[in-house]
């Protein structure tokens, strides 16, 4: 991100709100006038992403919508995939509290693809979604409006589309998937034997899956 946006957009790193802990923020690293503020509602946060965080930023257990931020206080508020939980008539209102005049809100997300590149594993794979997908808490943040930022006082937005491509084992496909939320309620015994199916369908299928992602960043500012 923060190679595509400050010629384009003039994002320039500065005082920064990173909504919920992501690999991503590594991305400040290289400059040193970044003051990163790390907000995550999880208990284990800390420990989770201290390796992470390198004495480079400040880590603040609690919720993004009730935190007490000082407001007109940041430059950029980054969201990867994060921001999509909270309503928007909170989410948009509360980033734009934040940020000074001229700053950015910046949310990206990802979209992936692996039933064009492996149409008889992805037939497999909604075999065993159809099985044994039966998570406690469904996933439910199609309602967040990426496009609607200027709907909230901000100039209107841009958006940008980087693609790329993964191709994950049959252990590294489980183990990604283990990391959505709503994949994460799925009970027992239908927990088990829902990874357990994904993982025998991408070794049957030479222990490999191919994923054509596209990263998707809209940007919006905060008028001076």
């Amino acid at each position: 991100m923060t190679a595509a946006t400050p010629e384009s957009a003039s994002v320039q790193p500065g005082d920064v709100v990173d909504v919920a802990f992501c690999p991503q923020i590594n991305e400040f690293k290289g400059f040193k006038s970044v003051q990163l503020n790390l907000v995550d509602i999880r208990p284990s946060c800390k420990a989770d992403c201290s390796a992470e965080l390198h004495g480079y930023a400040a880590l603040r257990n609690g919720d993004f919508e009730t935190f007490s931020f000082p407001a007109n206080e940041y430059d950029l508020v980054y969201s990867a995939a994060t921001i999509q939980w909270i309503p928007e008539e909170i989410a948009y209102p509360k980033c734009f509290s934040l940020l000074r005049p001229g700053g950015m809100l910046a949310m990206m997300y990802m979209r992936s693809d692996y039933q064009s590149p492996n149409p008889a594993l992805y037939d497999k794979i909604q075999q065993v979604y159809a099985a044994h997908y039966k998570p406690d808490t469904p996933y439910r943040n199609g309602n967040f409006r990426y496009d609607h930022a200027d709907d909230y006082g901000f100039e209107k937005g841009e958006k940008y589309e980087f693609r790329t491509q993964r191709i994950l084992t049959a252990e590294e496909y489980v183990g990604y998937c283990g990391t959505h939320c709503d994949h994460m309620t799925i009970p027992e015994p239908d927990r088990s034997l829902f990874f357990d199916g994904l993982h025998k369908a991408v070794l049957e299928a030479g222990d490999r899956i191919v994923f054509q992602d596209t990263f998707i960043l809209h940007l919006a500012k905060k008028p001076e």
